[in-house]
């Protein structure tokens, strides 16, 4: 008697679960349909032209911060012809990590290096060995997370025909930085990059001039 009792009691227990069960569930179900229903859209179209117009005024910063030494020196006889250490700490700020050690290490062998080659000859971010008038931003496209941006430069007043570099930025903390400088295929040359550049020219120091592991002489 006290064991049938008991089952009663078990039944009528799990019963009363499944009623409150059926009582509860569809307003629970309500509730987060209802939260879903109040999520604001987002205008993914808007959002992505923003961030393409922000992309492009940042290269416009740049070209316009990072001309200034260079106009001084075409405009003051007596300023100094080549200052690339200072030019590269102003410019700091717009390079993440990776690419400012790189730059910083190619630019450090080619002053110990007294006269030889072995570092960039020529400006990575206007490729060229001449100065520009000035440089203006284009195109906006996505690679995975980053943005490529198109840029050209004028020289004499008038704008180059083709493609001078497509600066490839990223976003660190809502701070866009240059993460890579690709410069367009030509009649003369293939597509590359400057990261690429650099890393080609270090391997070509540690290998042939001592100034790394390979060569026996690294500090």
């Amino acid at each position: 008697m006290h064991k049938w009792t008991n089952d009663l009691s078990i039944t009528k227990a799990l019963a009363a679960l499944i009623m409150l069960v059926g009582v509860f569930s569809p307003s629970v179900v309500s509730a987060e349909t209802a939260g879903e229903a109040k999520k604001p859209v987002v205008d993914t179209k808007k959002v992505a032209a923003a961030s393409d117009a922000e992309c492009k005024t940042f290269v416009e910063k740049f070209y316009a911060f990072y001309l200034i030494p260079e106009t001084k020196r075409k405009t003051q006889p007596n300023a100094p012809e080549n200052d690339a250490v200072s030019d590269l700490a102003r410019n700091r700020k717009f390079l993440p990590p990776k690419l400012y050690a790189a730059l910083k290490a190619d630019l450090d062998a080619s002053m110990k290096a007294k006269g030889d080659l072995v570092g960039l000859d020529f400006d990575p971010f206007f490729n060229a060995q001449e100065v520009p008038d000035r440089f203006v931003s284009g195109k906006v496209t996505t690679k995975g997370a980053n943005k490529m941006v198109e840029a050209c430069g004028y020289w004499f007043g008038k704008k180059t025909p083709q493609l001078d570099a497509v600066l490839e930025l990223q976003n660190d903390n809502s701070q866009w930085h240059i993460a890579n400088v690709h410069y367009p295929a030509d009649k003369d040359s293939k597509a590359t990059d400057l990261l690429g550049i650099l890393a080609g020219l270090k391997h070509d120091r540690d290998t042939n001039w001592g100034q790394g592991p390979k060569g026996g002489k690294k500090k």
